[in-house]
């Protein structure tokens, strides 16, 4: 839902501090030949659930981050700043009330030419 990932966006752009260490957020992939480091957001599911008189959707949203400096330092500052941006964060989600965005998982790579932080979290909107 469209209104989603526009929430995701605005706190990103409104959070200075992210900004200023990760510089790009797209939704679903990267331009090509991004400068790092970068950010791209995306879909992994989206569950609707329905109780009572209440109807809900239920997003689990992934946030990658990539860094190609030798060591650790940067990307870990970066995830350090996604955390501070979204955890328990109030998404502006039009039309809908917004529940709360939890972090469920984060995880650290380093493939072969960067680092790839992983942040995942599950949103919750009712209508």
């Amino acid at each position: 839902m469209k209104v989603v990932f526009d929430g995701i966006k605005d706190e990103y752009d409104a959070f200075g501090a992210l900004v200023a260490v990760l510089p790009t957020l797209d939704f679903g992939e990267a331009a090509t030949g991004r400068t790092m480091p970068y950010g791209v957001y995306w879909q992994v599911t989206q569950i609707p659930e329905w109780t009572f008189n209440e109807e809900s959707e239920i997003y689990t949203i992934q946030i990658d981050s990539y860094d190609n400096s030798w060591d650790a330092t940067d990307i870990m500052a970066i995830q350090l700043q996604v955390h501070a941006c979204f955890d328990w964060c109030a998404l502006a989600v039009l039309g809908y009330s917004h529940i709360y965005m939890m972090r469920e998982l984060t995880d650290l790579v380093r493939e072969e030419d960067c680092w790839h932080g992983i942040d995942q979290y599950r949103i919750r909107v009712t209508v």
